[in-house]
Order: C-alpha cells, then structure tokens, then sequence
C-alpha cells in the first residue's frame, strides 16, 4: 500500500498527508476533552450519591435519623428536600429504591454529556486548521505523529450508552438493595449505613474511573479504527520519499548494508565450520575445537553441536550442555539433538549412536 501512495500526484498525497494529521490533531483536543468530562460525571456522581443515602436514611429512618439528616448543611437539606419531592410513603420500598437508582444514573450521565457538547462547541474538539506547508519541521512532527498514533491504537473500544446503563445500574441495585434490606431489617446502624454506602459509593466510583468511564465515554464519542492508522503508518514510509529523496536514499543503504553484514557473518561462520571439519578429518582436534568455537559464537547451530561434542570428550559435561542448549534455542537442532541434550543432563553415557565415541 506504501507504493501505491508513493503513486499518487503531490495533490493527491498532500490531502491525505493533512487529512491524517488533521484527524490526529482532533483526537488530540478530545482527549483532555474526554478527561474533563469523566472527572465531572464522576464528581456529580459521588455528590449525587450521597444526597440519595440521605434522602433514603431520611424518609424512611426515625427520630434519630432525620435529626442526623438536618445536622448536615448542605448535602443533608438537598437529600431531605429529594425524599419530599420524589419518594413517596404509598409505594413500595425498592420502587423509591429504584427512583434514586434512576436519578443517580440520569443526573450524572446527563450533566456530562451537556459538558461534553458545551466543551466541544467552545473550542475543545476542534482540530487545528493550520496548513501543513506553513508548518516547519516536517520530520520532527512525523515522528511526534506517529508516535500519537501509536499511543491511540489502543483507544478502539466497543462501549456503548447500553453498556454503561447496564453496569451502572446492575452495581447500584445490587449494592444499593443489600445496604437498604439490611438497615429495614435493623441489622445495621445509621452510622454503619452511611459508612457502608460511602465505601460502596467510592469503591464503585474507583471503579469506573479506571475502567468504565474513561473508556465508555471515548467509545461513544470516539473511535480511532485501525485502518486510520494504517493509512498514517503507509504515509510516513512514504513521507520521505516523497519529501525527502536523499533521506529515503540513505535509509535504503542503511538497510542494504545490514543485509550484507549479516550474509557476511553467515557466510564467515560456514567458512570457519568447514575448516574445522577439514581439521578434523585431518587429525587436527585442537584446531577444530578452537573453529568450531569460533563459528559457535557466530552463530552456527551445527558448530554448537560439534564443539560440545569436543567439551564432552574432554571429560567437560557443564559446556557441552551450555552449547548444546544454544543450539537447540536456534531452532535448528533436530530430533536427535534434543535428545543427545537430554541424554547429556541425565548423565548417561552418550555412545557411538549419537555421534560420539
């Protein structure tokens, strides 16, 4: 795909170039964007929460529990005046139950979505226009590109509205129900109650601060798919051949001359190995070892077995295994390698089947 962008004409190129960094510059400013709405909705939820616990503590407590309630300032008189406005003494308990559930979604998730549009309307989603060829440094911003790039891949979730309803509410009504049956029953105090709820309320709000909200909220507003980011990657190859013929060039030697380094060290080793065996066949063992070595530490998987062949007849047990390891660890041991190593770690004695005399 790299070559067949290195085709298009330069008007071509330059507006998928801009189309690529105006994308990325966006997704830049929605990221603060997103952050500032999670850290509202998460505020709004803890404060929400524990206005809930009061107007249920207060609406259905005694004595005791509504003086404790107007002991509080602010969030006591917001939760007494809730359980006067939304609760209501002739229904069911878990459908007053149900109705703070319902608002401690709604408020929260609404209030962000408002901040979420206000922010983006005043500026905070929206991409730099800037044009690219007024820009400098073109290479310096490629690199800073990408490397955004990189760090956005991993934003491709498949969170939904559905979603987040679902695991708000299931944690709510589970936590919530247990905490409400527990304090009707008397089995627990005010105190402990609002203690519990406070734990449960902070615990989950931990939770989707990590997890869900963050990730819920950028899959619902945003989602950076994979192919964006091909396309990007394909134009930065072909970025320097477009812009940069002599940087392109240089690259381009640079990998030539690693191809070449390496078949020279292959080649090197095969040289060094063949010797050996030459040596060997002519009764030389000192120098075959010492080549076998040598090409060992090239790299070469057969002179790894052969110069632990050597250490073995030189009664040295430990270095045979250690090269025999290596070799295998290259991939190109066979069957019988691996058996010969496995024979040399349980001490047996290793005959002319394998090799050795």
């Amino acid at each position: 795909m790299a070559k067949a962008i290195t085709n298009f004409n330069a008007e071509n190129f330059e507006l998928l170039w801009k189309q690529a960094v105006k994308r990325l510059q966006t997704v830049k400013k929605k990221r603060w964007t997103r952050n500032l709405v999670c850290a509202m909705g998460s505020i709004l939820f803890f404060i929400v929460s524990v206005i809930l616990v009061f107007a249920l503590i207060y609406f259905y407590g005694d004595g005791e529990d509504k003086a404790l309630v107007d002991s509080l300032p602010v969030l006591g008189a917001v939760g007494k005046w809730f359980a006067g406005v939304a609760l209501d003494a002739e229904r069911v308990w878990y459908i007053n139950v149900l109705v703070c559930v319902g608002v401690l979604y709604l408020v929260p998730f609404a209030a962000s979505f408002v901040i979420w549009i206000l922010v983006t309307i005043l500026g905070g989603g929206k991409a730099e226009e800037t044009p690219l060829e007024a820009e400098a440094g073109r290479a310096k911003r490629l690199a800073e590109i990408s490397k955004q790039a990189n760090s956005l891949v991993g934003f491709k979730y498949k969170s939904s509205a559905w979603r987040i309803l679902c695991n708000w509410l299931f944690t709510l009504i589970v936590c919530g129900s247990f905490l409400f049956v527990a304090y009707k029953m008397k089995m627990i105090t005010v105190s402990f109650c609002i203690g519990l709820a406070a734990v449960a309320v902070v615990m989950h709000l931990l939770y989707k601060l990590l997890l869900g909200i963050s990730t819920a909220i950028n899959g619902v507003f945003y989602k950076f798919n994979s192919s964006e980011f091909s396309m990007l990657s394909n134009l930065a190859d072909a970025y320097w051949v477009r812009v940069d013929p002599e940087e392109a060039k240089r690259r381009e030697e640079e990998k030539a001359r690693a191809a070449a380094a390496f078949a020279a060290k292959v080649a090197e080793r095969e040289r060094k190995r063949k010797q050996a065996l030459e040596s060997e066949k002519n009764g030389r063992y000192a120098d075959a070892k010492a080549l076998f070595y040598q090409a060992a530490q090239l790299g070469d998987a057969l002179a790894m077995e052969n110069y632990a062949r050597h250490c073995l007849i030189a009664g040295d047990r430990s270095s045979a295994i250690y090269w025999m390891e290596k070799c295998v660890a290259t991939g190109e041991a066979d069957a019988t390698s691996r058996e010969l190593l496995n024979a040399m770690k349980e001490g047996k004695h290793i005959n002319a089947h394998y090799g050795f005399d």
